[in-house]
């Protein structure tokens, strides 16, 4: 946890945080770019999703350390639409940079893809023009770009216990796997996440119908699509909803097929 001594400028005033778990004496790991990239615990019997973006105040604690109370879902205070994704940057100072939002007010500000919150089901690409909620930040250069991005155009209420879709394999290797969503984003599967029975007719070019969920990937850092109770298709088509950035790998992939 964070010191007083070394937070005083903070206390009172509102943080903003992505839920990373709840250990067993019920607190609430956050992560986020107000908590420096650490991690922040505070009591909270609410019940959370993973990677959902949580408000809350900084204040000090019982043993002078530095808390979050006051916590509650949030909406990223910004607003604009997605000018491009998944395209690299070489112009833009800021590292791993795939997009730029234009921004309601005018301005057109670069983002990563670690700076847009997966939804309930684990989708994190979108195409241009989707509508957007975030918050604008600076690196230490000064550099300003987005972070905190929400999708506005989903669903609040999906019910991610109840969704399956259809999803093409790209790769396959008898053990894991990965495969193309329809919105672009391409999920991890396992061999223990294939419910049907035996996997000879799995490989590139095969359909899968599956249920996706957040997950932590341990080798990726941070919160990862991942696709669970796979069954191999027959006669399912990918929807058709896949739009992608002009250059982008999912459109090489898509031309290529």
């Amino acid at each position: 946890m964070h010191r007083f001594a070394d937070n005083a400028d903070k206390i009172g005033k509102e943080g903003f945080g992505r839920f990373l778990c709840r250990t067993p004496r019920g607190y609430v790991l956050l992560y986020g770019a107000d908590l420096d990239s650490k991690l922040l615990f505070f009591p909270s019997g609410k019940e959370f999703w993973p990677n959902e973006l949580l408000s809350f105040v900084f204040e000090v604690g019982d043993d002078g350390r530095l808390i979050g109370t006051r916590v509650r879902r949030a909406l990223s205070p910004e607003s604009g639409t997605i000018l491009h994704f998944n395209r690299l940057h070489k112009n833009v100072p800021l590292k791993r940079t795939v997009g730029q939002i234009h921004a309601d007010d005018g301005r057109v500000l670069p983002f990563r893809l670690s700076d847009v919150i997966l939804d309930r089901i684990g989708r994190r690409r979108m195409s241009p023009g989707t509508p957007v909620r975030f918050r604008t930040t600076t690196n230490g250069d000064g550099t300003a770009f987005a972070t905190d991005i929400q999708n506005g155009s989903l669903d609040v209420n999906l019910d991610p216990s109840l969704h399956e879709e259809v999803c093409e394999v790209v790769f396959w290797d008898r053990n894991v796997g990965f495969a193309l969503r329809s919105n672009g984003d391409r999920n991890f599967f396992a061999l223990d996440d294939i419910v049907t029975t035996g996997t000879d007719g799995l490989q590139s070019g095969t359909l899968i119908r599956c249920r996706p969920e957040v997950g932590w990937n341990k080798r990726l850092g941070g919160f990862a699509g991942r696709l669970r109770d796979v069954k191999i298709c027959d006669g399912d088509k990918l929807e058709p909803s896949r739009v992608f950035a002009p250059g982008s790998i999912e459109e090489h992939f898509l031309n290529a097929a």
